[in-house]
């Protein structure tokens, strides 16, 4: 029996290996050539190798082009999208062959752009574009899912409150090449829940409180100087008596310019404080209805805190300690 060893040949666009690659960067064809080989493009032979000498025999390629004599392979480098086509590697001697390649090159992927759209508090819409769309596809990826994909130049995704956490990317992709951009959805969606940036009603109740706050000091005050005499205005003598809050041991002589009877400042002040606190607790329920949840009414202690303070200071001269 005869065996036929010649080499078996078939029709290139079927049997080439293809290869991919991008503008600019370089593709090395993976089979390696020692010693006698012709290198063509389009059929036309355009380098060759002999007993481990390289020669570019078109000028085109004198600086793209190159062989290694350790590797043995070609390699084209500055690669234009005129570089596509049918390349062929033709061994005559050591490892002898024929093999048929297809090269693509395309347009080089840019890095996907981002924005944010539809921002409101129940979800975010993020949209992902390209200024390319040759052979293009964008997705988005929620972790490692591809939960949305389009060839078309922009893409959008809308995220839901409870996904805000997840981790996604756009990706943008042609056959020879990907770029992806990693999104933070708090960020892009300004998500985050800034401290003492208040709601409408929550204004209006702070507002409330400060007014009734500020009324309160107004209060004391005033019943402060309309309770002493008038400057130059005579005093009588009257019997001594003792402020409610005073020290048993402490007495006072109290004035009556004009009135039948004159209270001290301090007692004022607690009758004053009492009135103004039960006030201050309707405002504070009237809140609380507006905001829908409960808040704590106003404490005994720090509105001690305030009269002691106020005791110290306005406490009238003919009411002693």
């Amino acid at each position: 029996m005869l065996w036929d060893n010649s080499p078996v040949f078939c029709c290139a666009a079927l049997c080439a290996a293809e290869l991919k690659s991008v503008v600019g960067s370089s593709v090395s064809f993976p089979d390696p050539v020692k010693e006698r080989a012709f290198f063509s493009y389009r059929q036309a032979t355009i380098a060759s190798v002999s007993n481990g000498t390289f020669e570019v025999e078109d000028e085109l390629y004198s600086d793209r082009l190159q062989w290694s004599s350790s590797t043995g392979l070609f390699t084209l480098s500055q690669l234009h999208k005129s570089d596509s086509g049918l390349y062929t590697i033709d061994s005559k001697k050591g490892a002898v062959f024929l093999r048929d390649y297809t090269l693509n090159v395309y347009d080089a992927v840019r890095l996907p752009l981002l924005s944010s759209l539809n921002i409101s508090s129940d979800s975010c819409t993020l949209q992902c574009s390209v200024n390319d769309t040759e052979l293009l596809t964008l997705s988005w990826f929620r972790g490692d899912e591809c939960v949305k994909s389009s060839t078309s130049a922009e893409l959008s995704l809308t995220v839901q409150p409870g996904n805000h956490t997840e981790q996604y990317k756009c990706v943008a992709q042609n056959p020879a090449q990907e770029q992806s951009v990693r999104v933070n959805v708090t960020t892009a969606c300004q998500l985050t829940h800034t401290t003492g940036t208040l709601s409408g009603g929550s204004r209006h109740v702070y507002i409330l409180l400060l007014v009734a706050f500020i009324v309160l000091i107004s209060s004391t005050i005033l019943l402060f100087f309309n309770s002493r005499p008038l400057e130059g205005e005579p005093e009588e003598e009257q019997p001594s008596a003792q402020c409610e809050d005073s020290p048993p041991s402490s007495t006072v002589v109290l004035s009556k310019p004009n009135t039948s009877t004159w209270t001290c400042p301090r007692a004022l002040l607690q009758r004053t404080t009492r009135t103004i606190t039960k006030k201050l607790d309707k405002v504070i329920k009237k809140s609380s209805s507006v905001l829908g949840c409960p808040l704590d009414s106003v404490r005994e202690d720090a509105l001690s805190a305030l009269e002691s303070s106020f005791s110290d200071k306005l406490i009238h001269p003919r009411c002693g300690r």
